[in-house]
């Protein structure tokens, strides 16, 4: 009856059995001892009925006088909450829901509402692809799904196989994906606009470049419907510029599929500056943060202190908990009911493992209550598979049949509806801006490892001593300088260095690391956390 060991699901389509080191690692944190044990009221302990009692009474009030209602949440790809999101805020005059990553992909959803006219994040299928060019793309270590996108890798680089795939990884630093390539493009960042700008021209309209350009856009050509170009920019026409290659090579609907979308990152950066704005001008009367933490991860974050109520729901005091009038206590996954769709057309049941060793609840029934329905976790679940994943699979059996079926396997499949095929792709667009380097110093790039990602886990200490499996540094942070760099500046690993950045500057131990490009200093996100 006590979890002790954790591993994928062999069965689900997505992981296919894996689990990244932050799943491994998440069982530590259901025995931390700086979880919050019950609901908080103003810094004090507090029972659930006073809690909500609190935030009820608030409510009502901004429902009478028509006042500025906003959740603030990470990425939600669960159904249910999805639902009771929508009826929690259809009952104010004036709220809306924001989602963020702070590793976010936003740029790919814009550029896919340019180009496709749908904002989505399409499934990236490397297990069915010839030819890889990545860019800037980290997709074994960090982006987006580096667990279903390493299972997809291994399948098509078999040695023993039939086929095995090419990847150029194009980079201004080593990544674990670069450290798999069989070709390694060392750029810096204000030259991979430039970069993509190319590619585009030697795919769609065989225009002049240089040669190593053009040998990734002749293997691409070659392998028409067979490969993948991604990119991690943050560059709106740099993205849509990679969707237009794709669309050009027939890479929609093998490689990238957008009737089977992925649900993992829906944050969007727009609406989440128009927020921050909201905030900082005092415009929001009720601001509550779910699964987020903006005050650390976010540039201007603080200002969720403007809100004049902030409400958190969260597993620990972390930095927007402890600003809060009213800390909801979350409920651990492995210790509460919960779902996840994670693609569109593979939904999945949380099942928990032993009884919430504290009086917490998930979020799922503290949406409910607010809305005047005291129900489970798992009733309001069934409910809304009842209602809406049940009827999709289309199953040929009773409800109470599928639900235990689905309770066994863990998840359930269902065929999405299928999109609308794209408008007409542009002959020409505007070339993506290049970021030029400063006429001296360095360009700095900030990287997410596999273990810390954004900081929000960086409490685990299992997670801090898992070696950097490029670097293999554990524990610390650290600037990492590519060998020519170091040389020129007299520095050796270890040394201390300053950085300065934008009115900002940290200290840290600079690391020589070959692979990296000259003229970029590379730091890791996450640290800094003040559970850490």
């Amino acid at each position: 009856g006590r979890p002790i060991k954790l591993e994928g699901n062999p069965d689900h389509p997505v992981s296919r059995g894996g689990l990244c080191a932050v799943g491994q690692a998440s069982i530590l944190g259901l025995y931390d001892s700086q979880r919050v044990a019950q609901p908080m009221l103003n810094g004090k302990p507090a029972s659930w009925t006073q809690a909500d009692a609190f935030v009820q009474v608030r409510l009502d009030e901004v429902r009478k006088n028509g006042g500025a209602v906003r959740l603030l949440t990470g990425t939600v790809h669960s159904p249910t909450e999805a639902t009771w999101i929508r009826r929690f805020l259809d009952s104010f005059r004036n709220a809306r829901h924001i989602e963020y990553d702070a590793l976010s992909s936003s740029a790919i959803l814009d550029a896919h509402t340019q180009t496709h006219s749908a904002r989505i994040l399409p499934r990236y299928r490397f297990d069915k692809a010839d030819v890889i060019v990545a860019i800037d793309a980290d997709f074994l270590g960090t982006w987006i799904s580096p667990v279903e996108f390493a299972r997809g890798y291994a399948e098509s680089r078999d040695p023993n196989g039939a086929r095995y795939a090419w990847h150029v990884q194009v980079e201004p630093r080593m990544s674990l994906s670069g450290t798999k390539a069989d070709r390694r493009v060392v750029l810096g960042p204000g030259e991979l606009a430039s970069f993509v700008n190319d590619l585009s021209d030697a795919v769609r309209t065989s225009g002049s470049s240089g040669a190593e350009v053009a040998e990734i856009a002749k293997r691409l050509q070659e392998a028409r419907g067979r490969g993948l170009v991604v990119c991690g920019s943050q560059d709106v026409a740099v993205q849509a510029l990679v969707t237009r290659i794709n669309e050009a090579l027939g890479n929609y609907g093998s490689t990238l599929e957008i009737d089977r979308a992925s649900r993992q990152r829906r944050g969007n950066d727009r609406d989440l500056e128009g927020l921050l704005a909201e905030l900082r001008d005092g415009r929001v009367d009720v601001l509550i943060v779910a699964g987020a933490n903006p005050s650390f991860e976010l540039p201007g974050g603080e200002a969720v202190a403007k809100a004049k109520l902030l409400v958190v729901h969260a597993e620990r005091l972390d930095e927007t908990a402890a600003k809060a009038q009213v800390v909801s206590a979350a409920s651990h996954a492995l210790e509460s009911w919960g779902d996840a769709e994670p693609v569109e057309g593979v939904a999945g049941i949380v099942q928990p493992c032993l009884r919430p060793l504290f009086q917490t609840r998930p979020w799922v029934e503290t949406l409910a209550a607010w809305t005047g329905k005291t129900d489970t976790a798992l009733a309001l679940i069934r409910e809304e598979w009842q209602k809406t994943i049940f009827p999709k699979a289309r199953a040929s059996v009773a409800f109470e049949q599928f639900w235990e079926k689905t309770l066994r396997d863990g998840f359930a499949q269902y065929e999405p509806a299928a999109r609308a095929k794209a408008a007409a792709v542009a002959a020409r667009e505007a070339e993506p801006r290049r970021t030029p380097p400063a006429p001296e110093g360095f360009e700095l790039v900030l990287y997410a490892k596999t273990a810390l990602l954004e900081g929000r886990h960086a409490y685990n200490p299992w997670l801090q001593e898992v070696p950097d499996p490029v670097t293999k540094v554990a524990w610390d942070n650290y600037a990492c300088l590519a060998p020519g760099a170091a040389a020129k500046l007299a520095v050796a690993t270890g040394d201390v260095v300053r950085i300065e950045c934008g009115g900002q500057s940290v200290e840290l131990p600079a690391l020589v690391q070959p692979g990296q490009h000259d003229g970029t200093v590379a730091i890791a996100l996450g640290y800094g956390n003040r559970l850490s």
